[in-house]
């Protein structure tokens, strides 16, 4: 039995989240264009959908590289971090480095 997906299907999917999407897919992609099932109702055969899916590439392209103001933010973080820093310590260390603190104060007192 040839199941049909409908276009909440394939937005559920992450095929596309738009109409506009879709129909690039399908011109420029090679999505299948799907079937009208009604007057007003479109369907896309869901063993095809799914054959296109597993034909695509699976790792997205690289993020294209930061420009204007989100770069230059990412510069003064980069500047205020020293490159050579130790992370802090876990909150249970913390913790227990001012609890031994205090102890010693204690005794030495």
């Amino acid at each position: 039995m040839i199941r049909y997906l409908r276009f909440p299907d394939l937005k559920a999917r992450g095929i596309a989240n738009n109409r506009v999407t879709l129909n690039d897919l399908i011109e420029n992609h090679d999505f299948p264009e799907g079937q009208m099932l009604s007057r007003n109702r479109r369907g896309w055969n869901e063993a095809l959908v799914d054959h296109w899916c597993a034909a695509r590439p699976a790792a997205k392209a690289a993020k294209p590289p930061l420009r204007g103001a989100a770069k230059r933010l990412a510069e003064r973080k980069a500047e205020k971090q020293p490159a050579t820093a130790s992370p802090p310590p876990a909150p249970k260390q913390r913790r227990r480095a001012r609890t031994a603190a205090a102890m010693q104060g204690e005794n030495t007192s």
